[in-house]
């Protein structure tokens, strides 16, 4: 198995994929990347443990059929004497089939025919109104809920408590250091871990599972282990099928089929497992740490290129990074940041030279002149921000440039109607903010109003091509993108409409909204804590770069050759990340059957 681990480093340790933060078992994040294939590994490992795959049998090992069958007798026994109760265990035929070849001296038996008592040693926590959230506390006795569980981690952040006298009433559902704990509910069910020594004592919630086990029957973290591999997984995610929401009962997961080896060997391949996962974890954090140290090298060059001071300083970074571009821009994030690079470069006068036969005339009577062509109002409301201010004076604009607030470069900048629309099945598109992507309207599924409202949603101003949409509330906040040809739609909630003048050519506008120019104000000026925002006369304050209209059409000519060739990278970076993750399928799915 090190074999195995060693010879195969360079793949457990690249092939990575985007995928949300986890815990031991799923494999680290790093830098918006999880290591997929120490994930693997790790399921690997698990998998030929509950096998008996990982370290030899024992002949002289007492078998585990004789621990089952005197637990067996006890239990009928006291069931008999009514002194336990008899635990409700799922129907045969409804649950999963499980491939598994016994090795010598190993059973495979129910999770209930582990326990003596598996009626009050396997419980769920109090159904329905017997505990509300409401009912929580700052201080008291802890509580356990899905939050607190991971594959074989306990996570005590956001702990909750409950007063003395309600964890009274719910002792049944108490649980003591040391006890195994198991979500039923959420995406997977089945996440296994022990509770820590520093908890004594607590209860958990309607959606967790409590096991206590005899420790002198039983190694508990090998049975968390057990319940943490794939072959229990893999039951948890057949039971679970075709569910919207995954959720197991109680009986079900009495009758989970667990691999169970001689109590000696489950001592020897907990020893074992723990020695693989803290080699994975020392091979993780090398690689974490190497991601770490590659980002800040990446943002370090291109800080230093948008920061240049003159031309010299700016071709000399170029240079560096021109010549390790190769091994610079090798994933997804650090070619989005040079993706914002890219438009912070285009914005700031430092992405193409500027040509000193460039006319740029002044804007503001032209702006006006096109107002009333337009039959618009020749004003509009300035915005007022400090911050906006003290930014724009702190541009070092190229001698041709002009910079001014968007109020005096737009036709018109119009927030949406503070109602929500009436949906309809056909009519007129509505725009929402979750389809705005940087430069682009996701229309691939679109929602529609009647005429009746798009009319009253168009009043103050109808959309048409080359206007921009501005998401300024919400989660999607800050991000542009222009009214695509041909496309007649209305504004949905939390959004502006802008119309650019003639001065602006609509994709350098675009492209400004969406750099970190903007973008950093935004940050900076959101407000609304839990519904974030930024207000309408903080955008209409916006200070906006105004290069010669030619220069404008360079830039965007610029922007786009670069930016096809980052999309071209990040095909290639997808390619790879993808033939790693395959790799990494593919050595653990020989790994298994070689071992069988």
């Amino acid at each position: 198995m090190m074999d195995l681990i060693t010879e195969h480093i360079d793949v457990w340790t690249s092939a990575q994929v985007q995928k949300k933060k986890g815990g031991r078992g799923r494999g680290k994040s790093t830098n918006g990347q999880a290591i997929y294939g120490m994930k693997k590994l790790r399921e690997l490992i698990l998998d030929l443990a509950v096998r008996g795959k990982l370290i030899p049998q024992d002949p002289a090992d007492e078998p585990a059929t004789l621990v089952l069958e005197n637990l067996t007798s006890q239990k009928l026994h006291l069931i008999k004497e009514k002194k336990i109760r008899k635990a409700k265990v799922a129907p045969g035929n409804e649950m999963p089939e499980v491939n598994f070849d016994k090795p010598i001296g190993w059973e495979l038996p129910l999770l209930s025919d582990l326990l003596l008592n598996s009626s009050d040693d396997i419980v769920d926590g109090p159904f329905g109104s017997k505990l509300k959230a409401s009912e929580y506390t700052e201080s008291g006795v802890p509580i356990i809920r899905i939050q607190n569980i991971d594959r074989g981690a306990f996570k005590s952040h956001g702990l909750q408590f409950l007063p003395d006298s309600k964890a009274e009433e719910l002792q049944r559902h108490a649980f003591v250091a040391g006890d195994i704990v198991l979500n039923k509910l959420g995406e997977p069910a089945g996440k296994t871990c022990l509770v820590p020594h520093d908890l004594p004592y607590g209860i958990i919630v309607a959606d967790i599972i409590r096991i206590r086990l005899d420790e002198t029957l039983h190694d508990k973290q090998y049975v968390v282990n057990c319940i943490n591999s794939p072959i229990v997984a893999f039951q948890f995610a057949q039971l679970a099928k075709g569910v919207t929401r995954q959720r197991v009962n109680l009986s079900q997961v009495r009758s989970l089929k667990i691999p169970l080896p001689p109590l000696a060997e489950q001592h020897r391949i907990v020893a074992k497992v723990d020695e693989l996962m803290a080699l994975c974890d020392r091979l993780e954090q090398q690689q974490t740490d190497s991601n770490i140290t590659h980002q800040a090298l990446v943002e370090n060059l291109l800080t230093s290129l948008t920061n240049a001071a003159d031309q010299a300083a700016f071709a000399d970074t170029w240079q560096r990074i021109a010549d390790h571009f190769d091994t610079l821009f090798t994933t997804e994030q650090s070619i989005d940041h040079l993706k914002q690079t890219i438009l912070q470069l285009a914005v700031l006068g430092k992405l193409v030279p500027q040509d000193p036969d460039d006319e740029n005339k002044k804007f503001r009577s032209l702006v006006r002149d096109e107002r009333k062509v337009e039959g618009l109002s020749v004003t509009i409301k300035a915005g007022k921000s400090d911050y906006c201010e003290e930014v724009a004076r702190s541009f070092q604009l190229p001698s041709q440039w002009h910079i001014a607030p968007l109020s005096e470069v737009v036709l018109a900048a119009v927030d949406c109607p503070h109602s929500t629309p009436k949906w309809t099945s056909k009519g007129k598109i509505c725009v929402r903010t979750s389809q705005f992507r940087p430069g682009f309207l996701d229309l691939s599924e679109p929602r529609y109003v009647d005429e009746e409202t798009f009319v009253k949603r168009t009043e103050r101003l109808k959309p048409r091509e080359d206007d921009i949409l501005y998401s300024r509330e919400g989660g999607i906040l800050g991000i542009a993108c222009k009214v695509p040809h041909k496309v007649e739609l209305c504004l949905g909630q939390r959004m502006m409409l802008l119309r650019p003048a003639r001065v602006l050519n609509p994709i350098f506008f675009e492209y400004v909204l969406n750099s970190p120019l903007i973008t950093g104000i935004a940050k900076q000026l959101t407000t609304g804590g839990a519904a974030p925002r930024v207000n309408v006369s903080i955008v209409k304050a916006y200070p906006i770069p105004i290069p010669p209209l030619n220069e404008q059409h360079r830039i965007v000519a610029k922007v786009d050759e670069l930016t096809a060739l980052c999309d071209t990278l990040n095909s290639h970076v997808s390619e790879v990340q993808t033939t790693q993750v395959e790799l990494a399928d593919a050595i653990v799915q020989q790994a298994t059957a070689a071992f069988n």
